[in-house]
Order: structure tokens, then C-alpha cells, then sequence
């Protein structure tokens, strides 16, 4: 049935980003010195929040996409825009999610970040579009952006539950 087939392409996503994160990690942790090991992990978070950023303006592309071909009753392109949509909605939770585990441990570790680790244009970027809501963050759709739960019912893995 179509709905399993929609949950596996959001659990390959999210198999996938997850394994991709793992490999950068584990590149992290092997690096000669506390330095380096800090200056990867920094510049690691930086660019899961850059991919999660890109990502996410192009979900809402195509959103209008998909409303613009329902409206002039194009079903066969709304399908075809749905199923990317899954695939990348999955793959801005996964990364956010990967995003606030590795800013969470980074907080935790109370390791400083490096001077001159990352560009200082970037530096303000991110800093910037941690305070501008983005289209989604505007829509009401999800209340709580880390946790990356949908509220469209969407099956969504989640990292690890929190308990408060």
C-alpha cells in the first residue's frame, strides 16, 4: 500500500542522514588533537544547520508547487511533488535532529567555540536565521522545531526521547 511506501522512503531518509552523520563523527573523534576534534564538531554543526536550512526553503517551493498544481488540477504533478516533499520533509527532520543532539553535546561538553573556525559571514547567517522564522516556522505546522515531530501525523524516528 502507498502509505508504507511513503513511511520507507522517510525511514531510508532518515537511515541515511543518520548514517552520514555517524561517518562524520567518526571522522571527528579520529582527529589528532582536542582542537581539531572541537574545530570538526563546530564546523560539523554548522553545515547540518546549513543543509537543514536549504532544505527546508525548498520544501516550502515546493508546497507552493504543490497548491498551484492542485489548483489548476494537475493530480498527476501534485504526485509526483507529494512524494518529493516526504522525502524531503524527512530529511529536514533528520538533519534538525542531528543538528540539536550535536549542539546539545557541544552545550553539555561547555567546549568554547573556535575562533576563526567558521567564516564570520557564515557566523552571522547562522546567527540570523536563528532568530528569523523561517516560511515553515511561520506556517504553525510544528510548534517545536527541535523535536522535529509533524503534526500531520507523518511517521517520524526520533533520535532519542527526552524526558523532562
Amino acid at each position: 500500500d502507498k502509505s508504507s511506501e511513503f513511511t520507507a522512503v522517510q525511514v531510508d531518509q532518515w537511515r541515511s542522514v543518520n548514517r552520514n552523520f555517524l561517518s562524520k563523527l567518526t571522522r571527528a573523534v579520529d582527529c589528532p588533537s582536542a582542537k581539531l576534534l572541537t574545530e570538526e564538531l563546530f564546523t560539523l554543526r554548522d553545515r547540518l544547520q546549513s543543509e537543514w536550512r536549504s532544505e527546508e526553503a525548498e520544501v516550502h517551493t515546493k508546497q507552493k508547487e504543490l497548491v498551484y498544481s492542485a489548483e489548476q488540477g494537475d493530480f498527476i504533478r501534485c504526485a509526483m511533488l507529494s512524494t518529493d516533499l516526504i522525502s524531503k520533509k524527512a530529511f529536514v527532520q533528520a538533519t534538525q535532529a542531528a543538528h540539536h543532539e550535536l549542539s546539545e553535546l557541544l552545550r553539555l561538553s561547555r567546549v568554547s567555540e573556535p575562533t576563526g573556525s567558521v567564516p564570520s559571514a557564515l557566523q552571522q547567517e547562522i546567527a540570523r536565521s536563528n532568530q528569523e522564522p523561517t516560511p515553515l516556522q511561520n506556517d504553525g505546522a510544528q510548534k517545536d522545531r527541535t523535536r522535529a515531530v509533524p503534526s500531520t501525523g507523518a511517521k517520524v524516528i526520533q533520535l532519542r526521547r527526552k524526558s523532562n
